[in-house]
């Protein structure tokens, strides 16, 4: 999802009051007073795995006290790893941030799976979800490619595989010029999903049909990143 060195002044967005806002905090990134508690998404390192052995390459920030809700984020190869190992090293950080007085609400995994896979991805997902038990969310992103109609059963199975689902509507600094399309396929859908938006863009913008049309809407995930 963020295979970029991004580096000098941070964008600030252009907040919308309606829907539900939140951010991802990838590396390089710390919370700055304008997202005003809003939860955020953490990025926490990647995962691989190869003959049963994880490895986990640790980024992000380092836990420390926060006035925020929390996700913690992990960038996973595909097929993703088993989820024991996964759940292993998410359970040792969300005692990190833990100890420091922040809420950990769950997990991300975010991971770009070819759009025929995604039936393997969904039953991947339900094991980790599984795994993970009721006391933390499991959410995942997607890309927009997956709403397609040749594969809705599939997309479909796997919003029911977590407890949230955000669709990116970029790619790495641009938003995506197909976005109302995707949008419109997530729509007609009719599953819950949340929004991924470029925080340096009018959300505005994106989100008036989608506020009005939309049932399954359910809030904006704002990638904050810095210029250059």
């Amino acid at each position: 999802m963020f295979r970029f060195a991004l580096s000098f002044l941070l964008v600030v967005p252009a907040l919308c009051a309606k829907p539900p806002t939140s951010y991802w905090i990838w590396t390089g990134i710390t919370p700055e007073p304008y997202m005003q508690g809003a939860p955020l998404y953490i990025f926490q390192g990647t995962l691989s795995e190869e003959k049963g052995v994880l490895k986990h390459t640790r980024e992000g920030l380092s836990p420390h006290a926060l006035a925020h809700e929390i996700h913690l984020v992990y960038r996973a190869t595909h097929p993703i790893p088993d989820a024991k190992n996964i759940l292993a090293v998410f359970h040792t950080q969300r005692l990190g941030w833990e100890k420091h007085g922040v809420r950990v609400k769950g997990i991300q995994i975010d991971a770009d799976v070819p759009t025929r896979r995604l039936k393997d991805y969904a039953k991947d997902l339900a094991r980790l979800r599984a795994r993970l038990g009721k006391t933390y969310a499991l959410s995942v992103t997607g890309l927009g490619d997956w709403t397609g109609a040749p594969y809705r059963r599939d997309f479909l199975a796997l919003t029911r595989a977590v407890d949230e689902m955000v669709i990116q509507l970029y790619q790495a600094r641009t938003m995506h010029k197909e976005h109302a399309r995707f949008t419109r396929a997530l729509c007609a859908s009719g599953a819950p999903f949340k929004l991924g938006l470029l925080a340096k863009v009018d959300a505005n913008t994106y989100l008036e049909e989608t506020r009005q049309k939309c049932p399954g809407f359910q809030g904006v995930a704002l990638f904050v990143q810095k210029e250059g």
